[in-house]
């Protein structure tokens, strides 16, 4: 992770959009993937005017209270860290949360984004702000889907997610780099951004997309080997839609299609 930060001045360009962001924020706790990285963080925010500090396990205790004293007062606008501040720490008043690095588990995900969360009347914060460069909301899905049943076993919630081959329309599962039906090799995709994630952190932010439907054929689609399924194309002006229904299919494809 350490190297996927500094790969194309990520972190200098997540650091400028979470400054422009927080314009209007009063305390921001930014996570970031080592310790190096949480000084590195610490210092752009420096250099660009806003008050801020760092805490790492490294940070001495009677420091560390010292700066949290001082975050908690107002004094420092920005808190960056590393393994630390995601669990036991209270600060109600934090309106801002910025990920600058990726996680699997949906434990953590809802540890830091609960720093946030907490509800504050006697600061009039009205909502925190939440800044995910590490594919974290679109890993795990909204926050309210996560049980604490998904949180036990380490997994998300929700259906497991797929996508499309563009060569020979095969669904697999999202993480694959490798088409297994035509050995399609999928663009590799960075795995931190330096622009934040657009994705919706609620349920109630999940908005679909509708496009109407001009022509809908449906077709036997067999490949050798495997079973076959139907494959429903939708025509909508100019654009077309794919998928593909597996009756025949086991696993999550059968569940899609029963669904």
């Amino acid at each position: 992770m350490e190297q996927a930060v500094q790969k194309n001045d990520v972190t200098e360009k997540a650091v400028a959009e979470i400054i422009d962001y927080g314009r209007d924020r009063r305390a921001w706790l930014i996570f970031c993937v080592s310790v190096a990285h949480a000084e590195q963080t610490r210092s752009l925010l420096v250099e660009a005017g806003i008050t801020a500090e760092s805490i790492t396990g490294r940070t001495p205790k009677p420091q560390r209270e010292n700066i949290l004293a001082d975050y908690k007062a107002g004094k420092i606008t920005a808190l960056t860290s590393q393994s630390v501040l995601t669990t036991g720490f209270d600060a109600p008043h934090t309106d801002l949360i910025a990920l600058l690095r990726a996680t699997k588990s949906p434990g953590l995900y809802v540890q830091i984004l609960g720093r946030g969360l907490r509800i504050s009347p006697d600061t009039e914060k009205a909502d925190p702000l939440v800044l995910d460069y590490g594919g974290n909301v679109e890993r795990h899905g909204p926050i309210d889907r996560i049980s604490t049943d998904s949180i036990k076993s380490g997994k998300s919630s929700g259906d497991a997610p797929v996508k499309e081959c563009p060569e020979c329309f095969e669904l697999m599962l999202a993480g694959l780099r490798t088409c297994p039906a035509c050995q399609y090799e999928f663009p590799a995709k960075d795995k931190h951004d330096s622009h934040a994630s657009n994705g919706a952190l609620l349920n109630s932010q999940v908005e679909p997309e509708w496009l109407d439907v001009d022509e809908l054929f449906y077709d036997i689609h067999e490949k050798f080997g495997k079973p076959p399924s139907l494959q429903v194309t939708y025509r909508c002006g100019f654009e077309t839609v794919r998928e593909w229904v597996c009756f025949e299919h086991g696993g999550y494809a059968r569940q899609k299609a029963v669904m």
